[in-house]
């Protein structure tokens, strides 16, 4: 049961942290610090948000699936 949660507990705690540090970065983007430095920092949280997404589907996997096949 442990196996099971356990990964959506940590996939829970990327969100938010990534949550958290997307509304950070909107926030700068439209003050005045944004010209041209932060770009970089939009372009690694775009690619973060893929890899939160993508890991979510052998999560998915390991939550619906694998009790209907086991």
């Amino acid at each position: 049961m442990v196996l099971s949660w356990l990964p959506l507990g940590l996939h829970t705690a990327h969100l938010v942290t990534d949550l958290f540090d997307t509304l950070v970065l909107t926030g700068l983007m439209f003050t005045r610090h944004a010209r041209g430095r932060r770009f970089v920092d939009c372009a690694e949280n775009a690619i973060y948000w893929n890899f939160v997404v993508f890991a979510w589907l052998p999560i998915y996997a390991l939550l619906y699936w694998a009790p209907r096949e086991l």
